[in-house]
């Protein structure tokens, strides 16, 4: 079974790229304009055209363009060379799709990655002064609360700056929602499906409110622990940092907030 992000499996694969100068071109524009300082490419994998994205990190760099941007990427297509030159010309944040900490639900995804490639990634990243963003899915195919944990267990040892865990949607016109009644039950209320309400419960898992509380760990697992916020207070170098801070921080209260609430009040 092969999964995607929606948008990716929904629109296609093949993969269209504008040139490097006409990028260039319009980040100036924004710059001159609006006085735009940083710019998120739209781009689940930056890294997919090694040769036109080192092309555009040269023109970024040699042209003193002084932005700063992120993206997204897998795991299995990046390496230290490419990662220190998206560095040099103003990359400062990488999101990964890691998905699971076990490779046997990988497999069954066709992922086509490892976790060793994952570690990595994450490593080179983390050590290039590139901070990381590693995205996980809760309830997949296959899964069980054990393998939860192992995935949970995996995203405490690889270190990434931030830990994206989400409950799997099978969204209409993906693989995993035509397979979906393979692996376990799927609610076809789509007002639903926002990638925090559980629509799809594998066999594994006993309903609805056993993947809510795994979500739920999974979050105060990660960011709970005192050396995570001692690690992040270190990084403090304005104002705006402890803004950026207290504000996930309430955001994440809020969330834990809700859960509990559902959890006593399902209905």
């Amino acid at each position: 079974m092969r999964i995607h992000c929606n948008n990716t499996t929904v629109m296609g694969t093949r993969l269209r790229l504008r040139t490097p100068e006409n990028i260039v071109k319009e980040i100036d524009e924004l710059k001159r304009g609006y006085g735009a300082r940083e710019i998120f490419f739209w781009n689940d994998t930056i890294t997919a055209n090694k040769k036109w994205l080192h092309e555009l990190c040269d023109i970024l760099i040699t042209e003193k363009m002084d932005i700063t941007w992120s993206a997204g990427t897998r795991v299995d297509i990046v390496d230290p060379d490419t990662l220190e030159t998206m560095r040099r010309s103003g990359c400062w944040w990488l999101l990964y799709g890691v998905e699971s900490g076990v490779q046997e639900l990988l497999d069954l995804l066709d992922k086509k990655t490892t976790l060793k490639q994952a570690r990595d990634a994450v490593k080179w990243s983390n050590d290039g002064g590139i901070e990381t963003t590693a995205s996980f899915m809760i309830a997949l195919p296959g899964e069980t609360p054990e393998l939860a944990r192992e995935t949970i267990r995996f995203a405490l040892e690889i270190k990434p700056t931030y830990a994206d865990f989400h409950i799997t949607t099978p969204f209409p016109g993906t693989k995993i929602f035509e397979d979906a009644h393979k692996y376990g039950r799927l609610n076809m209320d789509f007002s639903r499906y926002d990638c925090y309400e559980p629509v799809f419960v594998p066999f594994g898992y006993r309903d609805e409110q056993e993947i809510r509380k795994m979500l739920s760990l999974a979050k105060r697992s990660f960011y709970f622990r005192p050396s995570y916020a001692l690690k992040k207070l270190a990084k403090v170098r304005s104002f705006g940092d402890i803004h950026r801070i207290w504000r996930g921080f309430v955001r994440l209260l809020a969330f834990l907030s809700k859960s509990k609430r559902f959890q006593r009040h399902p209905d």
